[in-house]
């Protein structure tokens, strides 16, 4: 099957919600709002451990949908944009309500802001929606975006995960992705020249084993968490 490409974005957006929630629930027993939460919190919280105060930074997400996840940190940093290369999702995220100029239409390869405008750059589960063969441009142009000593943070599906690639096989947002181990992603943040990179893995219980959720900031390494990010920062010069 073909990737998905930004117009079928445009044509799913009005049931974009419940084809994920229906898909995560029946294996994970969350909504998707519940894991766009924890890495909310996982990005904050990261940031603390390198000693930086989220409330003084300026954050972008690639490929923010319809912007939900933007929403969920405008009250924890400084300003939050995002961009979204498919009109039909970018439009929604319109309709959210937040300030003027918050969302803007635009693609990983092609980022529409000046070198060095943001603190942290992120993106949430958009690799799997890409050719392998422009991973690459999509690090590159990350970085470029990214001030120097800036981060890079990565978010993915895990695809060792069996739970996670039920939910991928059975939601029709991601009919014929290509999930990619950490590695890839790793190695595609150094070839753009960021350093330290690192993995953590997240989400790892459903909700029927909701009781050990307490031991999952504990188990960032073990590669087997239903997803994880990559972090890497840009040199200082």
């Amino acid at each position: 099957m073909p990737k998905p490409a930004p117009g079928d974005f445009d044509r799913i957006c009005y049931h974009y919600e419940e084809d994920i929630d229906s898909a995560v629930k029946s294996a994970a027993g969350e909504p998707h709002d519940y894991f766009l939460r924890i890495k909310a919190r996982e990005l904050v919280e990261h940031l603390a451990r390198l000693g930086l105060n989220a409330s003084g930074l300026r954050v972008l997400d690639v490929g923010c949908g319809k912007g939900r996840f933007v929403e969920l940190l405008r009250g924890e940093f400084r300003e939050v944009n995002g961009i979204e290369p498919s009109r039909g999702m970018l439009d929604a995220a319109l309709r959210r309500g937040l300030p003027e100029g918050t969302f803007a239409r635009g693609h990983a390869e092609s980022i529409p802001f000046d070198d060095a405008a943001f603190d942290v750059v992120f993106s949430s589960c958009i690799f799997h929606h890409t050719s392998r063969e422009s991973h690459a441009a999509m690090a590159r142009e990350m970085s470029r975006v990214l001030k120097p000593g800036g981060h890079l943070f990565t978010f993915e599906h895990n695809p060792v995960n069996p739970l996670t690639r039920w939910v991928v096989r059975y939601c029709p947002v991601d009919v014929g992705v290509t999930l990619y181990r950490s590695g890839h992603i790793e190695r595609v943040c150094r070839e753009a020249g960021l350093l330290g990179v690192e993995t953590r893995y997240i989400v790892f219980f459903p909700r029927f084993l909701s009781r050990l959720r307490a031991l999952e900031p504990s188990l960032h390494k073990l590669p087997i968490g239903g997803q994880y990010y990559c972090c890497a920062k840009k040199p200082e010069r």
